[in-house]
């Protein structure tokens, strides 16, 4: 599936985003390259991250671009670099391309079923012909065989498997748009394509939970995880804003003992903002990372080295895990780091 994020489940497509092991996160779905509907589509969005250093390689206009695989992996370049808009564009491109595709079985396997029932129709009178006088007509070149059945059964079914297929596809890309709203904390429209995806596997390619679907068990969950994110995040915005109003009065404080009384009680909001993060969408988000790499400042400007550089490490590991090792929230949170 074509995102980025770690080994864990952030997300759905070439590759998963992955938060936490209990927490089904962002995952992306490119890598649907000859697949049956019934195969495990979705895969972490780390796995799409390209290799640390590597430039993609994007054309000049992902609207020139009509092979599906080849946008998919633009989108994954892109967001291996924090080009989140970037990547958005080429999903929307693989979608209006994916679109075209159901379009086009589905008219083809409308003319199957017609001509099978043109078929059905003529072997009917071929019947009523034999029970009749004159059985001529079975032998007539325009009488319709077994074989001739069988072969036009069997094109219905190809095609209907080959629908399936495309179908999951659009599912797929549903789902790494979601992965891309999430990463951009923008949570109802995480939900809103979740369950797009869990709409299509449902109703058009009849896939699913109870069947022991992984990707359709996975879509369900995220969807659950956005409905979670989306009733917290007042709350969360909340603390976080509560806890930057009481560390700018720090600035205007002279005494260290309390400026470190301030920052305590910026931290201790931040603990209460990264417990409703950990509930919500689980201890391995990248929105859990930001939330420690600010309260690693806040224990450094304490002064108390040991806990910043605990918590700006352990950021470090769940964004590593998430984005991809070349990910730019990465490179930044190892220079902080290292600056610790």
């Amino acid at each position: 599936h074509g995102s980025a994020v770690g080994n864990n489940n952030f997300g759905a497509a070439n590759g998963k985003t992955s938060f936490e092991n209990d927490h089904e996160g962002l995952r992306h779905d490119d890598d649907k390259r000859n697949t049956t509907p019934k195969q495990n589509h979705c895969q972490d969005a780390s796995s799409i991250i390209a290799p640390l250093f590597q430039q993609p390689k994007t054309p000049l206009n992902v609207q020139d671009e009509t092979d599906i695989d080849r946008i998919l992996e633009m989108a994954s370049d892109h967001l291996s670099l924090g080009q989140n808009e970037l990547a958005l564009q080429a999903y929307r491109r693989a979608m209006k391309c994916a679109f075209a595709d159901v379009i086009s079985v589905k008219r083809q396997l409308m003319e199957v079923k017609k001509l099978q029932k043109r078929q059905q129709k003529q072997q009917q009178r071929q019947r009523d012909d034999v029970r009749g006088i004159d059985p001529s007509p079975v032998n007539s070149p325009s009488s319709t065989s077994t074989s001739d059945m069988e072969l036009t059964k069997q094109q219905e079914q190809r095609f209907e498997l080959t629908l399936l297929q495309v179908a999951s596809r659009v599912a797929d890309i549903h789902n790494n748009m979601g992965v891309v709203h999430e990463m951009n904390r923008s949570f109802q429209k995480a939900q809103a394509s979740y369950q797009d995806a869990l709409d299509v596997y449902h109703n058009t390619c009849r896939r699913f939970e109870e069947e022991g679907d992984s990707d359709v068990e996975r879509t369900n969950r995220n969807v659950a995880r956005m409905i979670s994110a989306c009733r917290s995040e007042q709350e969360r915005k909340s603390l976080h804003d509560r806890a930057a109003k009481i560390a700018k009065r720090v600035e205007y404080e002279k005494h260290f003992a309390t400026r470190k009384n301030l920052l305590n009680d910026a931290v201790a909001t931040l603990q209460m903002a990264l417990e409703l993060e950990g509930d919500a969408l689980g201890h391995s988000h990248p929105l859990a990372a930001s939330t420690l790499i600010q309260m690693g400042k806040y224990h450094y400007e304490m002064r108390e080295f040991d806990s910043a550089v605990m918590e700006i490490h352990k950021a470090v590991q769940i964004l590593r895990n998430a984005l991809g090792g070349n990910h730019p929230q990465v490179g930044r949170a190892l220079l902080l780091l290292a600056s610790v």
